[in-house]
């Protein structure tokens, strides 16, 4: 909606003349409820003990995406900007809402029930895929792909850092045996990153590759290919 001067002007009067009509106005018909309210507005402001729609109950992740879909899907959701000029991202409503799937099904196969807080912390990683590899000892090895956020040093400190965090989070067996640190990965156009891809390259099988024109961004898979050799004859 957008507004001219003078609505936003006479919108604001409402909302300090009356803010309890005003706001269970604005809140009734941009948000969805699971539980209406008992109350809009407790408290008052001198004493700083306000509270808004006591009683009532929402899913924020709805309210800020599923609720959108249906007619928003393509429709831009974020747009991300890093901290260098061409570091940045649009994603729709539709692939946030897939990235978000994603993680839940992480956090369920990890045992996170309903009702259960979760808090993940790993804020110089924006992006990153693992995959196994054949290991000459273990006979299967991890094999991770890391994209740092931008600024971070990408170094043995950062590895050191990385490997110590699987192991106290996650637990020793997850210990991943490379950490490869690329500015990009290979995505699909609606940003899913392509594990079949990278599990082909640290598997030597670069030539069962298939049609890699309809990626995103198909130049870096021959930057993988050729780091990728360099790492394993080390």
């Amino acid at each position: 909606m957008t507004l001219s001067t003078q609505q936003y002007q006479s919108m604001y009067q409402r909302s300090i003349a009356d803010p309890e009509s005003f706001w269970a106005e604005q809140a009734d018909h941009y948000l969805a409820w699971y539980l209406q309210w008992d109350k809009v507005l407790t408290g008052k402001f001198e004493q700083h003990n306000v509270r808004w729609f006591e009683g009532s109950k929402l899913n924020a992740c709805y309210n800020c995406l599923d609720r959108h879909l249906p007619e928003r899907a393509e429709q831009v959701a974020i747009y991300w900007e890093g901290d260098e000029p061409g570091q940045n991202a649009v994603i729709s409503y539709q692939e946030l809402y897939n990235k978000v799937c994603k993680l839940a099904n992480v956090l369920k196969n990890l045992g996170v029930e309903r009702g259960d807080r979760v808090c993940i912390y790993l804020p110089m990683i924006p992006e990153a895929a693992v995959v196994d590899f054949p290991h000459e000892i273990k006979g299967q090895g991890i094999y991770a792909f890391v994209t740092p956020m931008a600024g971070v040093q990408a170094d043995e400190n950062l590895k050191k850092e990385l490997v110590k965090w699987v192991r106290e989070k996650i637990g020793p067996i997850a210990t991943p045996d490379i950490i490869y640190f690329s500015d990009d990965l290979p995505k699909t156009r609606s940003g899913k990153i392509m594990r079949r891809i990278l599990r082909k390259i640290v598997n030597n099988q670069s030539d069962q590759l298939g049609d890699i024109s309809t990626l995103s961004n198909p130049e870096v898979v021959e930057k993988l290919i050729q780091s990728n050799l360099q790492i394993l004859k080390k």
